[in-house]
């Protein structure tokens, strides 16, 4: 700032002060300005109150400071500077193929208050058992026309991989439940058996839970349960999903449930290999559908072959949220 003489300080301030007392025309510059304030011209390069003059105008030095910046910047602001919303209100999630890997990530919105369940339950990422083409649509496929004989599958064998959210589900979608599908409570990482015959809704008391039907299981779902009253983040890989077949019982209790579906399509003593025979001819005889593997392997299209598993289920990779 330029040095000027104290004589010229106090003539300068007086005249601030008795502009004060004149017609308002009188203190500013003729556009309604008062000289030596914040945004109008300085008086002999100087302005009042600790503003500064540049270029001949009144200026706060702290205007343009980070600190104020930050603290004038708002929601919207910082939500458009990261692409993060910082106050979801539905849950969501994405999914995506690492050569045969599902990874996923994504927000779920718990519901403020226990009325709320209908509208916030969760996220999450399942594998249709039951499509007979590769196709666009990942609806519900009635069993009837299911290229496999599902009363063979007992459950799913499953490797996690990441952090698990605090609370996460291994459902089981069939073709009769409409709204509360049986599911495992996940507890590791670790690769473990989720058996059909296992599962349950555990908030439901033993006598409002659906019987489980293994042979009408059209849908495997990893699902993120939302909790009361929180958001939670999460990001986790499920590194294999394996086939579960032949275990003692499990065909048997589910033969009457599912004959008038599947049977009819099928010779009892070759349906696994009909099955695999069926899809091997929609892909153009691929020799891999002789492959002993267990494992749904999906293509980068999300769709899992039936000729790459033993048993032939075949099927979209989805997601899913409230």
């Amino acid at each position: 700032m330029k040095k000027i003489s104290v004589s010229t300080y106090l003539i300068l301030i007086a005249g601030m002060l008795l502009s004060g007392c004149k017609d308002d025309s009188s203190a500013d510059n003729g556009s309604g300005c008062l000289v030596g304030t914040v945004g109008c011209e300085c008086v002999e390069s100087m302005c009042n109150a600790g503003l500064t003059c540049e270029q001949n105008i009144c200026v706060d030095p702290f205007a343009g400071s980070d600190s104020e910046s930050d603290s004038e910047a708002g929601p919207e602001d910082s939500e458009k500077d990261t692409g993060v919303d910082t106050n979801p209100t539905t849950s969501d999630i994405t999914m995506t193929n690492d050569n045969g890997r599902i990874c996923v990530e994504g927000v779920v919105v718990g519901p403020a208050s226990n009325d709320d369940w209908a509208d916030h339950w969760g996220a999450g990422v399942g594998v249709n058992l039951c499509q007979p083409d590769q196709n666009a649509s990942n609806t519900k496929i009635a069993l009837e026309e299911c290229p496999t004989d599902l009363s063979d599958f007992a459950g799913v064998n499953v490797t996690f991989s990441g952090t698990l959210p605090t609370a996460l589900w291994v459902n089981f979608e069939d073709d009769i439940t409409d709204e509360d599908n049986s599911y495992h409570i996940v507890e590791t990482t670790d690769a473990a058996d989720y058996l059909f015959t296992e599962a349950k809704v555990w908030y439901q008391s033993e006598a409002e839970r659906p019987t489980i039907q293994p042979g009408r299981i059209l849908s495997v779902q990893f699902q993120v349960a939302a909790q009361l009253g929180s958001i939670e983040e999460f990001a986790f890989c499920i590194e294999n999903v394996s086939l579960i077949a032949g275990i003692a019982g499990v065909s048997d209790t589910d033969d009457t449930d599912s004959d008038t579906n599947t049977d009819s399509a099928v010779e009892p003593d070759t349906e696994t290999d009909t099955a695999v025979a069926d899809t091997d001819t929609d892909t153009d005889t691929d020799t891999s559908c002789a492959s002993d593997s267990v494992r749904l392997l999906s293509n980068e299209s999300n769709w899992v072959d039936g000729c790459t598993n033993t048993l032939g289920v075949q099927g979209f990779w989805y997601t899913y949220s409230d």
